[in-house]
């Protein structure tokens, strides 16, 4: 049996420790445009200086030899040929296998908003080569602004601050965490982000990145204002990595990767795990969600012939702890 795991953050790591426990001898493959585990969770942590490589990864030292399995880093799928069973990689390598799952997370999606695509010195905050680049950008910025006041957008406004810069940040909701929390406990935020020297921007949007040679230099708002700014992060949405999947019958739809409640996709042998899925994008989910696909990719080597599905044996919980404020 060859297992096939594509992505290397929390559902697809998961699954690679969940195979190897069920399965101790068949060969597991992993792929992943990542050449290094961490988590995208605490991001913000090595942003500002908390921690370094070793300290945001989840992982073993040993990750590779602990649970053998053969990884191919750097690497993305270009293509999914279900009827070989095959994976295209990069280079066009191909790579069969019995058992995939697909693990492949999600990316920064740019806003429809006027020259935001065009600009230099603007960011994404989704992978650590994007938070790499931020860090070499922060040394000279003066005038950094976030977009997006969701869970990603306060990660790296706490960043930034660590690194005593200053930041602006530019909400379309009327309070921040908009998602998690009402206007009453989302106050409890703006109160303590304020008294940091956070200038909010709540209830508006960003109309248009003006430039200047190329460069970001201005923040024209939807309220009429203008922001200075020479270095925009973006936190405002993402977008699932399934592009490699156009062509095959994998179901995919206005959210990503389709998978029932085994994490098994509309193509037998072939399972999804994370924020491939589009749903439920935080760490517990992904978790879960790739433990239970490798147990029913498990069956007949180790699993005992019980299929497992989301709901049946742990909760999802999502914390957070901003400025020393938790909250569940």
């Amino acid at each position: 049996m060859r297992y096939v795991v594509l992505g290397a953050s929390a559902a697809g790591i998961n699954g690679v420790r969940e195979l190897r426990r069920l399965d101790p001898e068949s060969e597991i493959i992993l792929v992943s445009r990542d050449r290094e585990i961490y988590s995208r969770c605490i991001l913000h942590h090595y942003l500002g200086g908390i921690r370094d490589k070793e300290g945001i990864c989840f992982a073993e030292p040993d990750f590779e030899a602990r649970y053998r399995v053969k990884w191919y880093k750097g690497m993305s799928c270009t293509g999914l040929d279900a009827e070989a069973r095959e994976i295209i990689i990069s280079g066009g390598i191909r790579i069969g296998y019995d058992r995939l799952l697909i693990a492949t997370g999600s990316r920064t999606s740019l806003p429809p908003v006027e020259g935001l695509g065009q600009a230099r010195g603007v960011y994404g905050f989704h992978n650590l080569d994007e938070v790499e680049a931020i860090k070499k950008g922060a040394v000279k910025a003066e005038h950094i602004v976030v977009m997006g006041g969701g869970l990603t957008g306060l990660d790296a406004v706490v960043g930034f601050l660590r690194l005593g810069k200053k930041v602006g940040l530019v909400e379309m909701e009327g309070h921040l965490l908009a998602k998690q929390l009402d206007a009453r406990s989302s106050g409890t935020y703006e109160k303590a982000m304020e008294h940091k020297g956070i200038v909010l921007h709540l209830g508006v949007g960003i109309r248009e990145v003006c430039q200047q040679e190329g460069t970001v230099t201005s923040l024209k708002l939807t309220d009429g204002s203008e922001l200075a700014c020479d270095m925009l992060v973006v936190t405002a949405g993402v977008r699932p990595n399934i592009d490699f999947l156009k062509g095959s019958d994998v179901e995919c739809d206005r959210f990503g990767l389709v998978i029932d409640r085994y994490g098994q996709t509309s193509v037998p042998d072939i399972y999804g795990a994370g924020d491939v899925t589009g749903r439920s994008p935080i760490w517990p989910a992904a978790v879960k969600q790739g433990m239970v696909a490798a147990v029913n990719m498990a069956m007949g080597h180790g699993a005992n012939g019980r299929r497992s599905t989301m709901d049946d044996f742990f909760a999802s919980k999502s914390t957070m702890n901003f400025l020393g404020i938790p909250t569940m």
